[in-house]
C-alpha cells in the first residue's frame, strides 16, 4: 500500500512510523500545553507511555483522506483544503474517541460543555479551528522534516525491528491502560456500594426515630426498650460503616498519591476534570480530597 507523499509514494512502513512519531509529538504538545496553562508537568495521555494515539490517528488519517480525495500530494493542496480536511477529520476522531470512552467506561477525559458551539461536550468549534490550524502547520512545515527523518532512518537495517518493538510496547501499554480504567470503575463501584448501604442504614434509623417520636402512651415499656436498643444498634452499625467507607476512600487517595506517575494516580492527575456518569458525587469528593480540579 502506498500514498502520495511530498516527495513521492509513501509505503505502509512509513505510515506506521508516522503514526508512532506523531503520537509522540502529540503527547509532547499536550504536556507543554498543560505546563503553560496550569504550571504542572503531567503525562496528559490516556496511555502510560509518552504517546497520544489520537494525534497519530489524526495525522495518518489526514494523509489517507487527502490521498483519497485528491490526486495531488499534500504539499500541493491549498491552505484552505488542508485546514478544512484537518479540522473535519480531527473533530471526527475526537468525537469518536470521546463517545467510545463515554459509552464503554462511562467516563469523560475531556469535556467542552463550557465552550460555545460544542456537541455534547465531546467536540467544540474552538478546538476544531485549533486542530485545523495545527494540521496546516504540520503539513506545510513539520511533515517534510519528519518525512526526511523517516527516509533516512529506514535505510538502517535495524529500523524495522525497532518499529516492531515500539508497537509491541504500544499495544501492551494500551492493554494495561484499559485494565487500569476497568479497575478504576470497579473501585468507584465498590465505594459507591458502601455509600448506598450506609444510606440504607441511615434511612432505617430515621424511620425508627420517627416511630419512637410517635409512640403513644399505650405502648408497653418492654417494646420501648427494644425500640431504643434497635435504634442504638443501628447507630453503631452506621458509625462502623461510615468509618469503613472513610478508610477505603483514604486508602484509594493514598494509592493515588503514591502512584503519581502510574495507574489511578496518574489518571486522576492527568485529567483533573475527569467525570463519571455513575459515580459523580463520589468522584467529586475524591478529587476534593486529592485537591484536584
Amino acid at each position: 500500500m502506498t500514498i502520495e507523499g511530498s516527495v513521492g509514494p509513501v509505503t505502509i512502513v512509513q505510515i506506521a512510523w508516522y503514526f508512532l512519531i506523531y503520537s509522540f509529538l502529540g503527547w509532547v504538545v499536550e504536556v507543554v500545553y498543560q505546563a503553560l496553562e496550569k504550571g504542572l508537568v503531567v503525562n496528559r495521555g490516556f496511555l502510560n507511555g509518552p504517546v497520544c494515539p489520537i494525534y497519530g490517528f489524526g495525522v495518518v488519517g489526514l494523509f489517507l483522506l487527502m490521498d483519497a480525495v485528491s490526486t495531488r500530494n499534500p504539499q500541493a493542496l491549498s491552505l484552505w483544503e488542508i485546514f478544512i480536511c484537518g479540522a473535519l477529520l480531527a473533530t471526527l476522531i475526537e468525537l469518536i474517541g470521546g463517545w467510545i470512552l463515554d459509552r464503554s467506561f462511562h467516563v469523560r477525559l475531556w469535556d467542552y460543555r463550557d465552550k460555545p458551539f460544542n456537541f455534547r461536550g465531546y467536540v467544540c468549534l474552538e478546538f476544531s479551528i485549533i486542530w485545523g490550524l495545527a494540521i496546516v502547520f504540520v503539513v506545510r512545515n513539520a511533515h517534510p522534516v519528519i518525512e526526511d527523518l523517516c527516509g533516512h532512518m529506514m535505510t538502517h537495517h535495524y529500523a524495522f525491528f525497532l518499529m516492531v518493538f515500539l508497537y509491541v510496547l504500544y499495544f501492551a501499554d494500551f492493554v494495561v491502560s484499559v485494565f487500569i480504567l476497568i479497575g478504576l470503575n470497579k473501585r468507584f463501584e465498590e465505594l459507591d456500594e458502601m455509600r448506598r448501604k450506609m444510606r440504607t442504614v441511615s434511612d432505617e434509623l430515621s424511620t425508627r426515630i420517627g416511630t419512637g417520636a410517635l409512640e403513644t402512651a399505650q405502648r408497653v415499656d418492654e417494646a420501648k426498650v427494644q425500640g431504643y436498643l434497635a435504634k442504638a444498634e443501628l447507630e453503631n452499625e452506621m458509625e462502623e460503616r461510615r468509618k469503613e467507607l472513610d478508610r477505603r476512600k483514604e486508602e484509594f487517595c493514598d494509592t493515588c498519591r503514591r502512584r503519581r506517575h502510574f495507574g489511578y494516580g496518574r489518571l486522576m492527575r492527568a485529567f483533573p476534570k475527569l467525570e463519571h456518569h455513575d459515580h459523580e458525587a463520589l468522584l467529586e469528593e475524591l478529587k476534593e480530597r486529592l485537591r484536584l480540579g
